[in-house]
């Protein structure tokens, strides 16, 4: 009985998340907001977790964290869209380049939903998105 349940679940899953991205009210917004949120995310909680990896490898230089710390700082510096990180560099020194690209990454994306959202209340009216949001919810 579980076997059967878990496919409907899973399709469940999907089509509330394929309505939340696509209908008329979020169409505009999805992406910026997913990219501002991943920032928020990889500044916030992922960076946090690979500072107190890199304060432990100091602390006691531990080998075994040395790599997974290295490969973590490279994930990092891709997402925040820095220049690589380079043996020998200070992980802190990197991981504070890390914080300041990602939050002026996600300060970015803030300010460019904030403009779309002001394109669309000067195109359409001040009222026009509420409505819409309120419409989508009593609809669906």
């Amino acid at each position: 009985m579980i076997g059967e349940v878990i496919p409907s679940r899973w399709a469940f899953e999907a089509l509330v998340v394929e309505q939340y991205r696509s209908n008329e009210y979020n169409r505009p917004f999805y992406l910026i907001e997913k990219e501002k949120y991943l920032a928020q995310y990889y500044r916030n909680v992922h960076a946090s977790e690979v500072r107190s990896l890199a304060v432990a490898v100091l602390e006691q230089d531990s080998t075994s964290f040395r790599s997974m710390v290295e490969n973590e700082l490279k994930i990092l510096g891709q997402t925040a869209r820095i220049e690589s990180y380079q043996p020998g560099e200070s992980y802190l020194a990197y991981l504070d380049k890390v914080d300041e690209a990602l939050k002026t990454r996600a300060n970015n994306f803030t300010a460019y939903l904030e403009q779309i959202q002001k394109e669309i209340r000067q195109e359409k009216g001040n009222d026009y998105l509420p409505e819409l949001k309120n419409t989508i919810i009593i609809t669906r």
